[in-house]
Parts: C-alpha cells; structure tokens; sequence
C-alpha cells in the first residue's frame, strides 16, 4: 500500500511538472503561436499595377511600422477608404490583388504591417501594444479622411482588433472576415487544460462589436478549417437590425474576392454607401 501511495505520489508530481512546463511554454511562445511573420528587407522595392504610396510611421518607442495607400482606379478621385487589417501571416506585398478588387470598387485601401511584418520593425510583445501601433495609424489616416468616409476591414487575426479599432472611433462601417469570437475562446477550445488567465492576447472581438455603433457585416466561409464558422454564428447573435452576417458556402478561410456571393453583397454595400 505504502509503495502504491509513493508510486501515485510520483506519478503526481511528474503530471504536474508536466502541467507547468505546458503552460509555461504556451505562455512564453504566445506571439510565435499566433503570428507568424514574413519579412522583408528593408529596402526592397514593391511592385503593383495600380497607384500606391508608402508610409513608414514611428511609434513611441521608435519602431517603424510599414504602410501603403493604394489610390482608386477609377477616373474620378476618391474620397473614401479601406482601411484593412490582415491576418497572422505573409505581408503587405501579397495584398495587391485584393487592393485592386476596391479600388476598383471607387475606394482607396490602406493596409499596414505589424511589427515584425514585411518592412516594419521589432517585435509584438503584447496586446496594449499591438492596439497602440494599430491606433496610431489609424489616426494618421484621420488625417487625410474624414471618418464617416472610413471603413474598417478585419481578416481572421486582424478581425478583433478592427472590432476594436471601430469600437473606440466612428468609422462608416465595419467589416470582418472570417472572424474568431474572441482570442481566448480559440486557444481554449485547442488548448483545453490552459488556465485563460494565462493567455496575453484575448482579443475580444464580442465584446468589441457590441460597442461599435457602425454598420457591421460579418462575411464567414462554411467550410473554414482555420478559424471555425460557428465562430461568427455565435457573434451573429451580438448583432443588431442594423448589422448582417452572410454565411458563404463553398468558402474556405481566404480568397473571398473570387466567391460570386460575396462578390454580389460587398458590390452591393459598398456602391450604395454614399457619403
């Protein structure tokens, strides 16, 4: 008996060692879980077939975050903007097809690159910051558009903080693609023994579209294996008569601008915004 108990103690110790191990592990490779970025040298040159110009902006702590502002196409000149958030990979020089969709559309897209992304500097250490770089370019482009010309676009990492972004401004409109509940739900539901308050990054794209007082369209694809569609059945709810969520069948978790339904209704939603 006394030998089982020693056993048991043992084994004890070990799972939880292990436990400890786990959740320090997840704790400290937190950015490296969820971004992964794809960099750039600095003085690479990018190459589009439409109009573009570069912004480079310095944070408070005198980092360079990487910018473009891809003008419309279109022969009259726009006076409204996307202003776009992408996901946890690649970099701004994979955006130039999707630029081209809008500004085709009669708007301009601005996208930006996250610390440690493409062109832009050091290294994402926390959520306050990663909002912070976010807001600060947010303001700059304020500078030249007045907000109810603004709309704000989120893609799958991107989605919580456009949420918060329109959640703390007055943009025209908020739009998301394939966007989680919240960070915290996601990491919990793969890693499922983790204590949340562990978790630095949350995210909390719910919590955010139930501020916002824009229009919000949610865009999912049914068959996303990356972030789950009842993700966005479960923010659907948070939703007003004044927001949409648009189910996409056939869609996986990219290449929206080539699904006909979502070509149809953002064809339908932008060209009928007019300020």
């Amino acid at each position: 008996m006394k030998r089982f108990k020693k056993v048991s103690l043992k084994l004890l110790v070990a799972a939880s060692v292990l436990y400890a191990v786990a959740c320090g592990y997840l704790y400290f490779q937190q950015e490296n879980l969820i971004f992964h970025p794809d960099k750039l040298k600095v003085n690479s040159k990018f190459k589009f077939n439409i109009p573009f110009k570069e912004f480079k902006l310095v944070t408070s702590d005198k980092e360079t975050l990487s910018a473009l502002l891809f003008k419309c196409t279109l022969s009259r000149r726009s006076n409204k903007l996307i202003f776009f958030l992408h996901g946890n990979s690649g970099n701004l020089k994979e955006l130039g097809k999707t630029a081209e969709f809008y500004t085709q559309l009669g708007y301009d897209f601005f996208a930006m690159d996250y610390r440690g992304f493409g062109k832009s500097t050091g290294k994402i250490t926390s959520e306050e910051q990663f909002f912070s770089d976010i807001e600060l370019v947010y303001k700059e482009m304020k500078k030249a558009y007045s907000e109810k010309d603004i709309s704000i676009f989120g893609f799958s990492v991107g989605t919580g903080p456009a949420a918060m972004l329109a959640s703390k401004n007055n943009p025209s409109r908020l739009v998301l693609f394939a966007p989680y509940f919240s960070m915290t739900d996601m990491a919990l539901a793969r890693y499922k023994i983790i204590p949340s308050f562990l978790l630095k990054y949350k995210f909390e794209t719910n919590k955010y579209i139930a501020k916002t007082k824009a229009p919000i369209t949610i865009f999912h694809g049914i068959n996303d294996q990356t972030i789950p569609f009842h993700s966005s059945t479960r923010l659907s709810k948070i939703l007003t008569s004044k927001d949409e969520f648009v189910p996409l069948k056939n869609q996986g978790h990219s290449g929206f601008e080539k699904n006909k339904k979502f070509i149809s209704k953002i064809n339908e939603l932008l060209l009928s915004f007019k300020p």
